[in-house]
């Protein structure tokens, strides 16, 4: 019901072409199933809605905890640095990233862009689910990391897009 009252919410407006998802697709890292559950959905929204562009960002509700503990007896991980599992913490949701081809970049700071041309910009989705482990509840965003994925999409200060907006 509330994700055909959304759809209804929305349909008849010709200038919506891009949706961007900051955060907490699911709750308590999901499961796969959960995540099929939101394909569903935004395949039904591209389909009634006619949206081209999705740009999503894990937020700390996507980290499945359960996966990082169940490494931690792995004698080859500091179960004092489980959040640097990027791979293990966000498994379920990197699946559901390459499902809907958000345009992943899958770097520490920057985890998608898109670049739309009309109007021209630039959409960066940043993660602040890096520092995030089995207990930890708010992110962190490794600045140096970030300028430097910013380098690599953008170019040195901006130039492959340097007339676009940057979001």
């Amino acid at each position: 019901k509330y994700v055909n009252d959304f759809i209804d919410s929305l349909k008849g407006t010709d200038f919506l072409d891009t949706l961007i998802i900051s955060g907490d697709i699911v709750n308590k890292g999901g499961s796969q199933g959960a995540y099929r559950l939101v394909d569903s959905f935004l395949q039904k929204i591209r389909d009634e809605l006619g949206i081209k562009n999705i740009l999503c960002v894990p937020g700390n509700h996507d980290v499945n905890r359960n996966l990082l503990l169940g490494i931690s007896g792995d004698e080859n991980v500091d179960t004092e640095r489980l959040w640097e599992q990027y791979d293990v913490k966000l498994k379920y949701y990197w699946e559901f990233d390459k499902r809907n081809d958000f345009g992943s970049y899958q770097k520490s700071g920057l985890v998608s862009y898109k670049v739309l041309h009309n109007p021209n910009m630039v959409l960066l989705g940043i993660d602040s689910t890096e520092r995030i482990g089995t207990s930890d509840h708010c992110g962190f965003i490794n600045i140096e990391n970030l300028a430097q994925a910013f380098n690599d999409v953008l170019g040195e200060e901006g130039g492959n897009y340097k007339d676009y907006i940057k979001i």
